[in-house]
């Protein structure tokens, strides 16, 4: 620890993982005088920033993506294309809708270490089966890890999913998933293809961690129904706490 005057030390700590952290510092003298500091949040990225300005794929391993302004697209707008990838939409809207075979706000396949958080995502198509984030992880013998976080997303076609997790039903696939504080809106028409999913799993998980989500549906006409589905028998470990999940205008947790 390093002084620079009377009050002020400085100490430097190297070994931080990349990733978001809450903090709360303490210190005391030698005569037994005590302090301590708010709670602090901070980010430690050691690579710099790649700002994106356009719907695309992100390619780059080991990279911080940071949307800088709202984007839209004809079919899938980011494909998650490399490991270790943190997409930050820093509050911006992702706009998307469904063509023949894309049909994705954010695809990820098959890529460890991912990172989606701070965007909005709206399906914008009245076409049927688009995803807001579609999650593959039928990579078996391969440990698979990713977060969604802080995120809102809008579903407002028919039979339309918030998130979707595919994979491998396999027990030997290793797929860590952790879903939080996010917020996920069910509009679809009620057409006659299905019914919609705030979060549907077609996957085995080895471990998953459910906490802090809303997700509301108002969804009209025929086809109305369940508006989060997780196969429990497909899940290893499971964490699920603090969740609420509304359909129209009752609370069905």
């Amino acid at each position: 620890m390093q002084s620079y005057n009377a009050t002020w030390w400085n100490y430097t700590y190297e070994g931080l993982a990349d990733g978001d952290y809450n903090a709360k510092f303490f210190c005391n003298d030698t005569t037994g005088n005590f302090n301590m500091s708010s709670n602090v949040t901070f980010n430690v990225n050691a690579v710099a920033d790649t700002n994106i300005t356009a719907c695309g794929t992100l390619n780059q391993a080991n990279t911080y993506y940071v949307l800088t302004r709202n984007v839209s697209s004809t079919g899938t707008c980011f494909t998650i294309a490399a490991n270790n990838i943190t997409l930050d939409g820093q509050g911006y809207w992702i706009t998307h809708s469904k063509t023949k075979n894309n049909r994705d706000g954010i695809n990820i396949s098959n890529y460890n270490q991912t990172t989606i958080k701070n965007t909005f995502i709206k399906d914008s198509s009245s076409q049927s089966y688009s995803s807001g984030i579609y999650i593959d992880g039928y990579n078996k013998g391969t440990p698979l890890s990713t977060k969604i976080y802080n995120n809102t997303l809008m579903v407002y076609s028919d039979s339309g999913l918030g998130i979707y997790i595919v994979g491998s039903f396999d027990q030997g696939n290793d797929f860590y998933l952790e879903i939080s504080n996010n917020t996920i809106i069910i509009r679809d028409p009620g057409g006659s293809n299905g019914i919609s999913y705030g979060i549907y799993q077609q996957a085995y998980l080895y471990s998953v961690t459910f906490s802090s989500n809303k997700i509301f549906s108002n969804e009209t006409g025929t086809d109305v129904g369940t508006y989060s589905l997780m196969d429990l028998g497909l899940i290893n470990n499971i964490t699920i706490q603090n969740n609420n999940v509304t359909y129209l205008n009752k609370t069905c947790i």
